[in-house]
């Protein structure tokens, strides 16, 4: 009789099991956006139905031949480029969770200790990217059953895996502790360098084996009017309420949103919600690796020790990333006592504005004009 612990790595138990708790989109929307890198507002004749994406995320169907040879035709560069756009608010507890099924999937030995070597590296968007790849191959195929469903839905299939493993259950560690563990050597780890004599200078002998590699904390949400348009209100709060060295207000940060203050809604396009916290340098090459090129419209705070040609450096950036007449809206606020900049970024995504702003003839870029905001009673 078959292990019902072990579970097949293919499409449907990929989202079920790593994207599904992750993400705050809609399934038809997240499944779109990651097997057909589209929005439901279009291209509509391109996407998957409602009936189809539901096939796919309970197993019920394999994906067909045509989608799987245009999925595997991508980078991992590429899938990394969609985790973004889906809203992955925790990349850390994704993995982990897919680490779990691919360690107790059908694969072969081989197969498996192929896909964790990204793991162990700790790059967990490469193996997250991986993982993917291999689901969409479904050599393992098989139709899921609704208890499958349900284990997978409901934690079950972790605490029975770790359970009957004789392990505790993967810890989500702080970024705190993430630090830490990364500053760990890899003697501690193994025990046993001096297989590494052969290969290293002598005056390199007590040098740490871990990666060195710069921090970038990320928090990304896809967001959702009028159910977060408090959210939002209070995600504004530094550039209402603090005593910032340049602004923009909330009239203006509306308009150029697109949202219908009557009824608290986006007009057109969406809105993604971003933080960002880590040195400048580390957080400006992390936005050249996000598709920005349908956002039409961005504000943003930068808070902590800047300097005004710092600020400059991070608009051309968005400029870069997206197109040179895109509507910036800046706002600032000089903290001597954060040692790393952190950056709250309000991206709208409107495609046919975006097309628009491209095609304009003059080379001015448009950025609204800073105010000093004035203190009031």
């Amino acid at each position: 009789m078959p292990d019902k612990r072990v579970m097949p790595l293919t499409f449907a138990t990929f989202y079920t099991c790593g994207v599904k708790r992750f993400t705050n989109l809609k399934q038809r929307i997240c499944i779109n956006m990651l097997l057909k890198d589209g929005y439901l507002e279009e291209n509509g004749e391109d996407l998957l139905s409602d009936s189809v994406c539901s096939n796919y995320a309970k197993g019920k169907k394999a994906l067909n031949g045509e989608l799987q040879v245009e999925l595997l035709g991508l980078s991992r560069e590429d899938i990394i480029t969609r985790l973004h756009k889906i809203g992955i608010q925790n990349y850390t507890a994704m993995s982990d969770s897919l680490q779990i099924l691919v360690e107790n999937s059908s694969l072969s030995v081989n197969e498996k200790r192929e896909l964790l070597e990204y793991r162990r590296l700790e790059n967990e968007p490469e193996f997250i990217a991986a993982v993917f790849l291999k689901c969409i191959r479904g050599d393992n195929y098989r139709p899921l059953t609704s208890s499958d469903i349900d284990m997978l839905e409901n934690y079950r299939y972790r605490s029975v895996i770790t359970e009957s493993k004789g392990r505790e259950p993967a810890v989500f560690k702080s970024a705190e502790q993430k630090d830490a563990s990364d500053r760990k050597t890899g003697a501690e780890a193994d025990g046993n360098l001096d297989w590494m004599r052969d290969y290293v200078p002598a005056s390199m002998a007590n040098e740490s084996v871990a990666f060195i590699r710069s921090k970038v904390k990320i928090h990304n949400v896809m967001v959702e009017l009028p159910l977060d348009y408090c959210a939002l209100v209070y995600a504004l709060k530094p550039v209402l309420t603090e005593n910032t060295l340049q602004t923009f207000t909330f009239e203006k940060f509306l308009e150029v949103m697109d949202i219908d203050v009557t009824h608290n809604r986006l007009q057109r396009g969406s809105l993604e919600y971003w933080q960002f916290e880590g040195d400048l340098d580390d957080i400006l090459q992390l936005l050249a690796r996000i598709d920005f090129s349908d956002v039409s419209d961005f504000a943003f705070q930068m808070t902590g020790q800047f300097t005004l040609k710092e600020n400059e450096e991070l608009q051309r950036y968005l400029r870069n990333v997206s197109n040179y007449k895109v509507v910036i809206l800046p706002s600032l606020l000089y903290d001597k006592e954060s040692a790393q900049i952190k950056l709250m970024l309000i991206a709208h995504r409107c495609r046919n504005k975006a097309a628009q702003q491209r095609l304009a003839d003059d080379d001015d870029t448009h950025v609204y004009n800073i105010q000093r905001k004035l203190n009031r009673p």
